[in-house]
């Protein structure tokens, strides 16, 4: 052993220094491969969520069966207690609830102005499909502008257009 009393080959005779640089590396490794596996798995997790709605959606050609998969799913999935969705009527410059749930009465058929109330200003301004989340304490059909809400929008790919 050389003069420094430590081992040709550089190991620390003594315990410190490289082994717990190297033990310290290791375990930060597998907090490392830990992280990323809780990510895969919840990753995981939601392709086959993805799939299981995409399925339940492509059995119907029925709009209004679609309709009523897809607010289920936002409900399941999502937690939505309250959500309609609205489509643009073609042939008007408004808005039309074609399917809702979670409220008293179902509101289809309601119409919702572009450029009026919480839902029709944002879809004026945004022209193009959207996602609109409102939340607030008490949720209500189109229309209510005293609707206390914060909004979220998300534009739809251009291939949903």
């Amino acid at each position: 052993m050389p003069p420094s009393g430590n081992p040709p080959d550089g190991r620390d005779a003594g315990g410190g220094g490289e082994p717990q640089a190297l033990r310290e590396q290791i375990a930060e490794n597998q907090r490392t491969i830990d992280r990323l596996n809780r990510d895969l798995s919840s990753r995981s997790n939601d392709v086959r969520t993805i799939q299981q709605i995409s399925t339940e959606i492509t059995s119907s050609l029925d709009l209004d069966e679609v309709l009523v998969i897809v607010l289920g799913a936002m409900q399941r999935i999502l937690g939505f207690e309250h959500s309609m969705i609205l489509l643009k009527d073609l042939a008007a410059e408004k808005l039309r609830v074609f399917a809702s749930r979670g409220y008293e009465t179902s509101g289809a058929g309601a119409e919702v102005a572009l450029g009026h109330g919480v839902v029709g200003a944002h879809a004026y301004c945004a022209r193009r499909p959207y996602v609109l989340l409102l939340t607030g304490r008490r949720p209500r059909p189109p229309g209510h502008d005293e609707l206390a809400a914060q909004v979220f929008s998300t534009p739809l790919p251009a291939a949903t257009h």
